[in-house]
């Protein structure tokens, strides 16, 4: 999936009459379809963003793709739903810089993507969340979710110029949902698109360079029917997390009730 993203057309080779997309959105499958769909026909470039885009262009950094990405990394241990610490330290990095540079950024984690991460990981992320909070003077925010107030509040008052973040994932273990994580990414990449920002793509190919950084961008251009397609977007999203939330609520119930019996049978 992800060389039809890198292999697609150039956003900025692109600059066509507006174009309009049509999507059938009454399920998961056919929202995955139309998220591939969109990103594939966009394509990414390989860009020199500073130059691009300037250092002090406002972005938002999505967390839990930055977080899926350090998890990810060659050394970390997927047995372990990646080491804490190692997984902090490669997150505090990638942010340090970014900070270096002067970037001008925010971090954001989405709670409603925290249950579909799987336990081992979704621990991890809870202590890197908690770190950034308490422990450094990064602007990090949590938002309800693509659809939520608060997340719009957001975007309005920080105004960004792109977003930083994944659109492919690895199959996770037993216990999350990570279609439902990659679906989320994508509709976070479709829905900044047709808000008229460009997307930082966080897969593949990311390299410091001095005081550059280079990595790939999907370009935003002009979309006919963006409003349509983007609350159309949304409003299935919105089901989605809801499906997702009751599939993976009896193991958590479950996983819930094993830590109470435990807490009860050592007092």
């Amino acid at each position: 999936e992800i060389e039809a993203i890198f292999d697609g057309e150039s956003g900025l080779e692109s600059q066509r009459a507006d174009e309009e997309f049509s999507f059938e959105l009454a399920n998961d499958a056919q929202l995955q379809t139309a998220m591939e769909t969109f990103c594939s026909t966009f394509g990414a470039e390989l860009s020199d963003v500073f130059a691009d885009f300037g250092v002090n262009a406002p972005f938002i950094v999505d967390g839990d793709g930055l977080l899926g990405h350090c998890m990810e990394e060659a050394t970390a241990d997927p047995a372990l739903g990646s080491q804490p610490l190692h997984t902090l330290f490669l997150f505090l990095s990638y942010a340090h810089k970014l900070r270096e540079r002067d970037c001008r950024f925010r971090i954001v984690f989405f709670r409603e993507l925290e249950r579909l991460w799987e336990p081992a990981r979704r621990l991890v992320r809870t202590c890197v969340v908690a770190h950034l909070r308490r422990h450094t003077t990064l602007d990090v925010d949590e938002v309800g979710s693509l659809c939520s107030a608060d997340w719009q509040a957001l975007l309005r008052s920080f105004s960004p110029s792109n977003i930083m973040t994944r659109v492919t994932w690895r199959a996770e273990d037993e216990g999350g949902d990570a279609a439902v994580l990659e679906m989320s990414a994508r509709a976070l990449a479709m829905q900044s698109i047709l808000a008229g920002r460009s997307v930082l793509l966080l897969d593949e190919g990311v390299e410091f360079q001095g005081p550059r950084l280079r990595m790939f961008v999907m370009f935003h251009r002009p979309i006919a029917n963006a409003p349509l397609l983007l609350q159309a977007t949304e409003d299935r999203l919105a089901k989605t997390y809801e499906e997702a939330a009751a599939r993976l609520r009896p193991a958590a119930d479950a996983a819930h009730a094993a830590r109470a019996a435990a807490a009860a049978a050592a007092a």
